[in-house]
């Protein structure tokens, strides 16, 4: 189970968060109380983190927290993004396809993007396809234009046909 030090990089505090809240969830058995998730919660932070929350933990303090939603919610303020729904809608209006990347690259940061900025996936499936490279987009209109072909399918048929490309241009 990882630990949170103290970290800059909003990612790993988001990872870090789920792998806590899937492990309490897990295993809620071990941790029926509110302050066995709490310690449990605290017992995997260190450093810098460890120390900012730790007056809290006082149960003495009057600021003690007194659910693990306020543990969350605090360690929230101080290492999550607040904006990260907005960040990623931004990153998302100016993501395209680089030449360089493949396309499983560039799927990947664009799944990841939608899923942070919590995106419709009503369009996706044009939205996918306005950011494709030049080459790529040209090879695949005619997936993009039927109807019957999903999002799925049409990046199964993306990546199919960009290491096609990748590979001719290889000779």
């Amino acid at each position: 189970m990882a630990v949170l030090h103290s970290s800059k990089d909003r990612i790993a505090y988001d990872n870090w968060l789920i792998q806590v809240k899937n492990k309490l969830l897990d295993n809620m058995d071990l941790y029926p109380t509110e302050d066995l998730k709490i310690i449990y919660t605290a017992g995997h932070t260190s450093g810098k983190a460890l120390a900012l929350i730790s007056p809290q933990l006082n149960a003495a303090s009057y600021h003690v927290y007194t659910s693990l939603t306020k543990l969350y919610e605090h360690l929230n303020e101080l290492y999550g993004d607040l904006n990260k729904e907005w960040n990623a809608r931004q990153v998302f209006k100016n993501l395209i396809m680089k030449k360089e990347q493949t396309f499983q690259e560039f799927y990947a940061l664009f799944l990841q993007i939608i899923a942070n900025g919590n995106i419709s996936p009503r369009d996706l499936k044009d939205n996918l396809n306005d950011k494709l490279s030049w080459k790529l987009h040209e090879s695949i209109t005619t997936y993009y234009n039927d109807p019957a072909v999903s999002t799925s399918q049409f990046a199964w048929y993306c990546i199919t046909n960009d290491q096609q490309i990748r590979n001719w241009f290889k000779r």
